[in-house]
């Protein structure tokens, strides 16, 4: 299944499979860079921003969020989070062709997003975009959730979601497959 259908068809159900994620706590990482950095304004670029976890915090706490993101369906669900956000169907690899007007004080990718690059050129594309599109004087964050043991052949894992009150319960699983001598991992997710 191609990753746009699956993201698609997972959408509605994005936040609940990750309601382990403690989003509080990584826009408190944020907070405390962006004072370390001095920051001077409060205009977020948020690159891959999903369904806007990250992004509803950072609004809450008077930061102007914009977001691209590639899914139209995750993008729906972020603009019904944050009424006075902007967000934008974009590609990360493509960040200067997409409409977001001037440059940001911090232009974010979390949650592993950076990961969709699967190739070394659009890895450097999209970091590229992203300094880009960081003011002078900003900064630019990306994040990697994956531990050593998550990316080691054979792994596998489970996340439950959902509850028979919300009348949806499902299970995501990923499978961890190590090629090209050992030094890539490949994980296959699959969710029912």
């Amino acid at each position: 299944m191609k990753r746009l259908v699956l993201y698609k068809q997972l959408a509605p159900l994005y936040d609940s499979i990750y309601h382990w994620k403690d989003y509080e706590k990584e826009v408190g990482f944020l907070i405390r860079a962006f004072h370390k950095y001095r920051i001077p304004e409060k205009n977020i670029l948020e690159v891959a921003v999903g369904t806007g976890s990250h992004a509803v915090l950072l609004a809450k706490k008077g930061y102007k969020i914009t977001g691209v993101d590639l899914n139209r369906d995750m993008l729906r669900i972020a603009k019904q989070k944050i009424r006075n956000g902007r967000f934008i169907q974009g590609d990360m690899r493509k960040l200067s062709s997409v409409n977001v007007n001037g440059q940001f004080d911090a232009v974010l990718c979390m949650f592993s997003a950076m990961t969709y690059n699967t190739t070394l050129a659009d890895l450097r594309k999209t970091i590229k975009g992203m300094f880009d599109r960081t003011a002078k004087g900003g900064i630019a964050v990306f994040d990697e959730h994956f531990l050593k043991e998550t990316i080691a052949d054979g792994h596998l894992n489970r996340t439950d979601f959902g509850s028979k009150e919300q009348g949806l319960l499902g299970s995501r699983f990923g499978y961890t497959k190590l090629i090209r001598n050992g030094r890539i991992a490949r994980i296959h997710s699959f969710t029912f």
